[in-house]
């Protein structure tokens, strides 16, 4: 009986043995799942969707600490762009000025060398063409020179002002503005090579420009002549050839004044002469 016993319960225990590690195998996985070491992405998000899964893996990753470098940029270039802006665009007219700058000094030189030496009208013309090109960097060099005592030389400017304005170098508005202005100063023989140059301009010149022109002289000379004593008698002189070439509605009442109020007889006579061309001109009554 008791041999009976022993045996029962020796097949009992054999027979628990294999559930017992079976649910030992069961338990491992959740053990192990309830507590992992590391989290591995590729297993565990097989079957979450693909946009789901990356945000968990970009989470995952540790961040990554930004430069000095990009963070400087990222938040001080927003305000220091209009600084360097400004920078730069000094920087730019600095240079566009000193090139200008050595430009106009350039055209001085030629105009010196080329008008101080040569006499022969052909080549004057040639290096009055050459210089024009130039076109508004060739200005102060021009003025310079139609301020000049040597004759030849203010020639050359007038010259080159001439030729400015048929190959339009500068433009007609800027260049007579500029002229204009040149008479203004407080030069005598720089308003003598304006008077000059606008008297072998002619009627090349526009009817407005001429009389803008006449406009200058008569609030130099005032309107009636008074003020033509005042002058140099050299600007004088040219005012009248310049009365005598244009005549406006009003020219006739400076001219009559200059006939009796500038000093130098010459140019009262010749105010006269373009007083007389201007009563033959006019229709009879």
């Amino acid at each position: 009986m008791e041999n009976q016993n022993a045996e029962n319960e020796r097949s009992k225990t054999e027979s628990d043995e294999p559930v017992n590690a079976a649910a030992s195998r069961v338990s491992e996985p959740a053990v192990r799942g309830s507590m992992p070491d590391k989290l591995d992405l590729r297993v565990s998000l097989d079957s979450v969707p693909h946009l789901l899964a990356k945000a968990v893996e970009n989470l995952a990753e540790a961040a990554k600490p930004e430069s000095k470098f990009k963070t400087f940029f990222k938040d001080y270039l927003p305000a220091l762009t209009p600084i360097a802006t400004g920078i730069i665009a000094g920087m730019v007219s600095y240079y566009i000025y000193q090139s200008d700058h050595n430009r106009s000094k350039e055209a001085l030189d030629k105009t010196l060398t080329e008008f101080g030496e040569k006499t022969d009208d052909r080549a004057r013309a040639i290096a009055a063409i050459k210089l024009a090109a130039y076109g508004d960097q060739a200005l102060p060099a021009v003025k310079m020179v139609l301020g000049a005592d040597d004759v030849p030389l203010r020639q050359g400017g007038e010259l080159v002002a001439e030729q400015m304005y048929r190959a339009e170098t500068v433009k007609h508005e800027a260049l007579i503005t500029k002229m204009l202005s040149y008479y203004g100063a407080n030069d005598p023989t720089l308003r003598l090579g304006v008077l000059e140059w606008l008297v072998k301009m002619g009627h090349q010149l526009s009817d407005e420009e001429g009389r803008r022109a006449f406009d200058i002289l008569s609030t130099s000379f005032g309107s009636q002549g008074q003020n033509c004593a005042k002058q140099d008698n050299h600007v004088a002189m040219e005012a009248a050839n310049f009365l005598l070439i244009w005549s406006f509605k009003d020219s006739k009442e400076l001219l009559s004044g200059m006939t009796t109020k500038c000093a130098d007889p010459d140019v009262r006579r010749q105010a006269q002469q373009a007083l007389d061309a201007i009563d033959s001109s006019s229709p009879s009554p």
